[in-house]
């Protein structure tokens, strides 16, 4: 009979203290920032502008009213021309290679 009460306390107390653990934090999107699989978290300052999986060199036009972004990852590569004022993509030119070994 004790040994049905230790097991039955047991299992009681690993239930409790499992539903009260912590859930996992994956890597990211977040409210705070984006957190990285080593659980650190980037927050960038200004707005984030999707450019490409691997934007390497900018450059701003004379008048400062443009930003053009190499994209030289594995996928497609382009470069993206990017209105300051607005902070939005206003076109993007295909590239054959932009980056090469």
């Amino acid at each position: 009979m004790i040994g049905k009460t230790y097991c039955m306390a047991s299992v009681i107390i690993a239930l409790v203290l499992f539903s009260c653990a912590k859930q996992p934090e994956l890597p990211g999107l977040t409210k705070e920032g984006t957190r990285l699989p080593n659980n650190w978290m980037l927050t960038p300052a200004g707005e984030h502008i999707p450019v490409g999986d691997l934007p390497l060199n900018m450059a701003v036009s004379p008048d400062g009213t443009l930003l053009a972004v190499t994209n030289n990852g594995f996928t497609r590569q382009f470069i993206s021309l990017i209105d300051v004022k607005e902070d939005s993509v206003v076109s993007e030119l295909s590239l054959e290679k932009s980056f090469t070994v």
